[in-house]
């Protein structure tokens, strides 16, 4: 992760996250449902965002979209 943030610093970036694979970011308090507009709302001072994780697991074969 210090990695991560030298390279990101030395790129111009404001903001790294932190994702598995299997995780999803869902901005619906967002004034234009985007991540970019919810993190450019975030105050200057601000150096650190937490989103709530709400584990889930499809449990039968037949669910076609299981986000919704």
């Amino acid at each position: 992760m210090e990695m991560a943030i030298v390279m990101a610093r030395e790129a111009g970036m404001d903001w790294i996250i932190h994702l598995d694979t299997d995780e999803l970011i869902h901005p619906a308090g967002a004034h234009e449902y985007s991540v970019r507009q919810l993190l450019s709302d975030v105050p200057g001072n601000v150096d650190m965002v937490i989103f709530p994780n709400y584990e889930s697991s499809v449990e039968r074969d037949d669910i076609k979209e299981p986000f919704s």
